[in-house]
């Protein structure tokens, strides 16, 4: 099984650096790796180009130009993937451990699915806290609590029709899976933390436009009657979490169970 690892960069030699190691470090060497550049002027080209020297890189297609956005250059990331599944892994974030690739790959060459996702690890900086997810999806989780793509391996064929969609430039990740769901791909649990993600970035120090963002993407792509419910319950806390649904659950009892039936019917 052959894996693409795409990593986006833009002025952020470090965290590229951070990401080249964990990359390099990877028991598992049945990958290729592209990079990404936004045309960056803080030294990350000439990071990459000595990377690009390296065989063991196993770097298949770099580039460092003015793009559109992070999502932009994801798709042109995703336009020279060769890997039967993909993977974003962008700069300031890192595999687990240098054994991560090898599990994941004998985890997911054992089931069938259209798309594969783990656990990850939020660096706040002054402290670390795994986010872990649930072993069966659907709309509700996806909405309350966004997959972090870098902990996700994307078969190949969920891009054919559609790439992601550039006119949402924070949450278009959350975006699309929620529409692959939606459309009737197939999310499976792989039980490990796959990565760490680094919460300095854009999407987090972007926190209220990314809310508004996700909340107008989702009335556009969610059926209207599973969004009337959703506006009146869900009110967003610090950007995924909801106040009142979270009040709901934690009480438990047949109103908690009323909410999940209900999204479970319509999602």
């Amino acid at each position: 099984m052959k894996l693409s690892i795409i990593t986006i960069n833009y002025n952020n030699l470090e965290g590229l650096k951070k990401t080249a190691e964990s990359v390099l470090s990877q028991i598992f060497r049945g990958f290729e790796w592209i990079i990404i550049d936004g045309g960056s002027n803080d030294g990350s080209k000439e990071f990459i180009v000595s990377l690009a020297a390296k065989p063991e890189a196993n770097i298949s297609f770099w580039c460092s130009e003015s793009d559109k956005g992070i999502f932009n250059a994801m798709n042109k990331g995703m336009a020279r993937a060769k890997g039967e599944y993909l993977n974003f892994m962008n700069s300031g974030d890192w595999f687990l451990d240098k054994d991560t690739l090898r599990k994941v790959v004998e985890l997911i060459s054992a089931e069938k699915s259209d798309v594969f996702y783990g656990d990850c690890i939020l660096d706040y900086g002054d402290r670390m806290e795994t986010r872990a997810h649930p072993s069966s999806l659907d709309i509700y989780e996806l909405v309350v609590l966004p997959l972090c793509h870098q902990a996700m391996f994307f078969s190949r064929h969920v891009f054919d029709d559609e790439q992601y969609d550039e006119q949402y430039k924070i949450s278009c990740d959350c975006v699309k899976n929620i529409k692959l769901m939606l459309d009737g791909y197939h999310f499976r649990k792989i039980d490990i933390v796959v990565c760490v993600f680094d919460k300095h970035g854009i999407s987090t120090s972007s926190v209220n436009r990314n809310v508004e963002e996700f909340h107008q993407a989702l009335e556009v792509i969610v059926p209207k009657h599973i969004m009337s419910l959703v506006s009146r319950i869900y009110v967003y806390d610090k950007g995924h979490t909801y106040k009142r649904v979270r009040k709901i659950e934690s009480k438990g009892g047949l109103p908690a169970l009323l909410l999940r039936f209900i999204l479970k019917i319509f999602g």
